[in-house]
């Protein structure tokens, strides 16, 4: 559970799931709104939970989007698009957390529209065509790899080759369930097998990400093409387990090892030894 509110407190909010990395905005329009470039997570509007909404006014900055602030105070709090009916998503300013996001912003965007006093100097990506990134009718793809789950007959054993033997950095461990690893900047899970004579590889699995306003679209084209669903989600966010036409499993994601280990110290801390 994620909790934010504006600056006089008139406005407050919880986010019921995990936030996915957000995006830096460099748009004349989040430049104005916000006094700087904006950065936003994108999460589905089902689990936003607003109090005091009354205290809220919303301008349309388009036909398409309209822009959420405090009357009170002028905090911006929400970016969201009007046709809701198409768009089950809304975005939420990162600076109006009150919790931990546990959630690294991933690229800049509309970097085309940048004010002219500062340089963007993070080595991450910068897309210049605003109407590429944005826009609520952008084609719903897979940005970049997610995580890895191998399936191991021995979790401790498997944890200390992978930590000790190959230097992966340790993240979590839930007994006799999974572990939590870091290669370089790459999520690895180590999950422990049900049935022990099964094939090693019968839970290892490569999955993407898909941030939450594109995971509806990308689930249901993935459903329309015939792919065989191999596993139903169990996961505390959203994910699609599928097979390639080969039948290599795999899934697309919502989420990132950040949300994950706060999920687990908050909903399984005695059973978890935690590095991080």
């Amino acid at each position: 559970m994620h909790k934010g509110s504006c600056l006089c407190g008139a406005v407050s909010f919880e986010v019921n799931c995990e936030l996915p990395p957000p995006s830096a905005c460099h748009c004349r329009e989040c430049r104005k709104h916000s006094g700087h470039f904006e950065a936003s997570a994108d999460v589905p509007r089902s689990a936003v939970t607003i109090k005091s909404s009354e205290h809220i006014t919303w301008y349309h900055s388009s036909n398409k989007v309209r822009r959420g602030f405090c009357k009170n105070c002028g905090s911006s709090l929400f970016w969201d698009p009007i046709d809701q009916q198409k768009h089950d998503w809304t975005a939420i300013s990162l600076g109006a957390f009150d919790t931990a996001t546990n959630t690294k912003l991933k690229q800049h965007i509309f970097v085309a529209e940048k004010g002219d006093y500062y340089e963007i100097t993070d080595g991450l990506p910068q897309i210049m065509d605003p109407r590429k990134c944005r826009e609520p009718e952008c084609s719903e793809v897979v940005s970049d790899i997610n995580h890895i789950t191998l399936s191991v007959i021995d979790l401790n054993e498997s944890f200390e080759f992978y930590t000790k033997t190959l230097g992966l950095k340790p993240l979590a461990l839930r007994k006799e369930k999974s572990a939590y690893l870091l290669a370089g900047n790459d999520w690895i899970t180590l999950v422990k097998a049900k049935d022990p004579n099964v094939n090693k590889t019968s839970y290892a699995h490569l999955a993407f990400s898909v941030t939450p306003q594109e995971f509806k679209a990308v689930s249901e084209r993935i459903r329309s093409s015939g792919s065989e669903i191999w596993q139903d989600n169990s996961s505390p966010s959203e994910s699609l387990y599928f097979l390639d036409p080969s039948g290599n499993k795999l899934e697309i994601h919502v989420g990132n090892w950040q949300s994950r280990i706060q999920w687990l110290k908050e909903n399984h801390s005695s059973e978890v030894e935690l590095f991080v």
